[in-house]
């Protein structure tokens, strides 16, 4: 009986997958017409009150096949999973260097635009920053490029969140630079007119 239960529950999950799940009854039913057909087939009503030793062995057999094809399909699931993740990692961290570099692309555009506008400029810090944005659009616009080419996902509220990050980040540039010394006049140009003496 057990061997018979073994392979009809593996007959039953090649025609259905899902058949590792669930009451088996109509697999026990195939086991009860090969292996014993003078026993009545099962329904749900005697899988739930039975006390027949016949019954209660094959319900444990094909439980335990059941379970037995479980686990083979939960490895299998990892085992492609692991290999399908090796496989991905190298575009991964490709994808992931190429969306940090133009990330800093941008923000180095922003900080370069700040730090001139703040010297050139009497407005507040926060001003000086929300003037800084539009000034790196093509910056900008790569990242998104890059982004969505990466991330079927991509919304511009990912744009804004990383925009936020920067703007704190702009307002210390800002205060910073207003805060260093001025630079000392460039000296006069040498003189290279050659006197003759009288």
């Amino acid at each position: 009986m057990d061997h018979e239960a073994k392979g009809a529950v593996a007959r039953a999950v090649e025609k259905n997958p899902n058949a590792i799940y669930g009451y088996p009854i109509a697999i026990e039913n195939e086991v009860i017409a090969t292996c014993n057909p003078q026993l009545k087939r099962e329904t749900v009503q005697d899988n739930l009150f039975t006390t027949d030793a016949n019954y209660l062995y094959l319900n444990s057999a094909i439980e335990a096949h059941q379970k037995a094809a479980r686990d083979a399909h939960a490895d299998k699931e990892s085992e492609e999973r692991r290999k399908k993740e090796a496989l991905d990692a190298p575009r991964l961290k490709a994808e992931k260097a190429e969306q940090d570099k133009v990330l800093q692309d941008y923000a180095a555009c922003l900080i370069r635009n700040a730090k001139i506008l703040s010297l050139n400029s009497n407005e507040p810090a926060e001003v000086i920053v929300k003037a800084s944005l539009p000034s790196c659009s093509k910056e900008r616009q790569v990242v998104v490029d890059v982004r969505r080419r990466h991330n079927n996902d991509f919304s511009e509220e990912f744009m804004a969140g990383v925009e936020e990050t920067f703007k704190k980040h702009l307002l210390l540039e800002v205060i910073e630079t207003r805060a260093l010394p001025a630079a000392p006049p460039p000296p006069p140009p040498a003189s290279t007119k050659h006197e003759t003496p009288i």
